[in-house]
């Protein structure tokens, strides 16, 4: 590799993990913000969490306090 390609190829490493996009603003309440982590923890960690998504979803429908789960729902951006 010439210097040039090197350089590039260090900013390119620099970069990795880091977007231009900035982050959903937080929720204003709190236990909102407790619940979508601890909703979230739980999916990520689950065998197939495609499936335990929907499943959590479809259990969960019309309960008040999970309408992030909801694509139009309060909160969906910072859940996503």
């Amino acid at each position: 590799l010439g210097q040039g390609e090197v350089e590039e190829a260090k900013k390119r490493k620099r970069k990795m993990g880091k977007i231009d996009m900035t982050p959903p603003p937080l929720p204003e309440d709190a236990a909102i913000v407790e619940k979508i982590e601890k909703t979230a923890k739980h999916i990520h960690k689950s065998s197939d969490p495609a499936v335990f998504e929907r499943l959590v979803q479809e259990k969960n429908k019309g309960t008040p306090g999970f309408g992030f789960l909801e694509e139009t729902g309060y909160a969906h951006d910072y859940y996503k």
